[in-house]
């Protein structure tokens, strides 16, 4: 029997943005005893509460996040010179080959 990671999680509450405000989703989080902290959406009718301190910290998660990709770019990047990247480069390599030389 195969299990989700999110049934054999035992979180207190889950933070999310705007997009995941959807009453199912705040239902089952209910029934598993998990408190949504998911600002409300401007449009929706019934407003429901939201604790913004805890909300806050999700910034700082995203934050970390962000800054893990930025270093993986800096630290993926390779240094190509410009003689092997330009593309003029390439082409008068392949134009200095003459069809004169070959037999």
């Amino acid at each position: 029997m195969r299990t989700t990671v999110a049934r054999k999680c035992r979180s207190s509450a889950l933070i999310g943005d705007k997009a995941y405000d959807s009453d199912s989703l705040i239902d089952t989080l209910n029934q598993r005893s998990i408190t949504p902290v998911i600002p409300p959406k401007a449009n929706r009718k019934a407003k429901r509460d939201c604790d913004f301190v805890l909300y806050c910290e999700r910034n700082l998660v995203e934050r970390f996040f962000n800054k893990i990709k930025h270093y993986r770019a800096i630290a993926t990047r390779y240094d190509n010179s410009l003689e092997i990247s330009s593309p003029l480069s390439s082409w008068s390599q392949l134009s200095s080959c003459s069809t004169e030389d070959r037999p």
